[in-house]
């Protein structure tokens, strides 16, 4: 806490520090739950992938202090008796920006007078009508640990921020490999493999399809440029060249045209694209078909995290048919952390849950979205605030080692075997599976019309899985 003169803000503050000791006292600790729901500059589209682990970084929570074995089978044997966790939860908007106002609330609720906003600050805030969820804790009930957002510059800066208060973050989504610095973020972890495990299993199914040459597209941010650093490292190894290699501004449709007229220029037929997001992903599709080297024979793409190839089409704007057509044949190299009996447990228990139990009004996930495959985040968030959970019951009363002992977790979880590097906070690369998908018109795949039109869909064609845990 920081502490401004005396008076009654000051008496507030301690007041604020006495009832968290208390409360610490007493085994119960606030972790701050941040995931995107409501993506910025998407036309208010709502992806039921981001409902699906938003809402399992609450079931987590209330399957912690339930001590329910459903995912994580010694899970009674793992927790103090008396411990039990509350969560504040926080829409990201996708956007570093909506992450950054969110921690400054939090912060600000909790009478921190060193963090404020506008009309934010703790003299004019109001909880009298407030109605907490199951677990929910009160406004100013401080944040232990921080799920970090889900994209690595979002991560980035929070725990930085974070850091400023010794706060842990963890991020199941947060991928670049910068966040392995320790000088920089030394209490940052993740359940999540670094995007340079995904960097060599993009350079091996490149080398077994003898894709020798390629032309390079990347987004000029904390997720693209350590992304394709790490691929450089890994085709160079595998001998394959790089003939073009072009960087673009984010969100920006005149930087991507020209990229994408200079890699036409190259001769290159087959394309490495790493970016995220619906719009830079419709500016590419548009570029590329203006100049003919998408949607037609002899060109390829290869790409990596595009999970929901429908979910970005119908969030962009124009003839939405002809960027189906020119996305349809790409191929997507994707980690996948759940598959086979991890997948059908996570189907089985989501599938037959009643959704009023986990509900959050801000997520707002339907009954019918509980019904779909489980991904990959589901999954890695929910271990995410197990390993916090795990951490925090063991550490001293100080808190001095909280970072040390949630590195420490260790556990057969949803998404498999969790265990970090003690000096990175990354998780173990070993056993990590990667698909290689084909985007396909879905009436071809699953005989899918929606009105007079297919929609597109992902369909595995191959499989990588790192067996040695290495990646550098």
């Amino acid at each position: 806490m920081l502490l401004l003169g005396m008076g009654v803000k000051s008496v507030f503050v301690l007041f604020l520090c006495t009832l968290q000791v208390s409360l610490a006292a007493e085994g119960i600790f606030t972790v701050g739950l941040m995931s995107p729901v409501v993506p910025a500059g998407w036309g208010g589209y709502v992806p039921p992938n981001f409902q699906r682990a938003a809402t399992a970084l609450i079931m987590a929570v209330h399957h912690v202090n339930e001590r329910n074995e459903v995912f994580i089978k010694n899970a009674k044997s793992l927790l103090p008796a008396n411990f039990q966790l509350r969560y504040k939860f926080a829409d990201t908007q996708f956007t570093t920006p909506g992450a950054v106002q969110d921690l400054l609330r939090w912060r600000s609720e909790e009478g921190d007078y060193g963090y404020t906003i506008p009309n934010c600050s703790p003299s004019n805030l109001t909880f009298s009508n407030l109605v907490l969820q199951k677990y929910e804790a009160a406004p100013t009930d401080s944040t232990d640990v921080i799920v970090g957002p889900m994209r690595s510059e979002g991560s980035q800066t929070i725990a930085v921020l974070a850091g400023l208060e010794q706060t842990p973050t963890l991020s199941f989504g947060a991928t670049s490999s910068t966040l392995s610095d320790k000088s920089s973020f030394p209490l940052f972890s993740r359940t999540c493999p670094t995007a340079g495990v995904n960097a060599l299993a993009m350079a091996n199914l490149m080398l077994q399809y003898n894709w020798r040459k390629c032309g390079v597209l990347y987004v000029d941010n904390a997720y693209g440029n350590p992304f394709i650093s790490d691929f450089f490292q890994y085709a160079n190894l595998l001998g394959i060249a790089t003939i073009a290699n072009q960087k673009f501004v984010d969100q920006d449709a005149a930087s991507m045209k020209d990229a994408v007229k200079i890699l036409k220029e190259s001769g290159a037929r087959i394309f490495v694209y790493i970016g995220l997001g619906s719009v830079n992903l419709q500016n590419l599709l548009t570029a590329a078909g203006n100049e003919g080297i998408a949607g037609v024979d002899g060109y390829a793409w290869l790409t990596a995290d595009q999970n929901t190839p429908e979910a970005d089409i119908t969030s962009m704007t124009g003839n939405l048919g002809e960027l189906r057509r020119l996305y349809a044949g790409w191929l997507n190299v994707a980690l996948d952390m759940i598959y086979g009996d991890l997948a059908t447990n996570c189907y089985n228990y989501y599938s037959k849950v009643d959704h009023s139990t986990y509900y959050y009004p801000a997520i707002n996930m339907s009954a019918n979205v509980y019904k779909e495959q489980c991904t990959q985040y589901d999954a890695m968030g929910y271990d995410t605030v197990w390993a916090i959970a795990v951490g925090l019951g063991n550490m001293k009363a100080d808190k001095s080692d909280l970072n040390t002992q949630i590195r420490l977790a260790s556990f057969y979880g949803a998404s498999g075997e969790l265990h970090f590097n003690l000096n990175t906070g990354d998780r173990s690369a070993q056993g990590v599976h990667a698909v290689l998908q084909n985007v396909q018109p879905a009436s071809m795949a699953e005989g899918i019309v929606i009105g007079n039109k297919s929609t597109v869909s992902l369909v595995e064609i191959g499989v990588w899985e790192n067996s040695s845990g290495e990646h550098r």
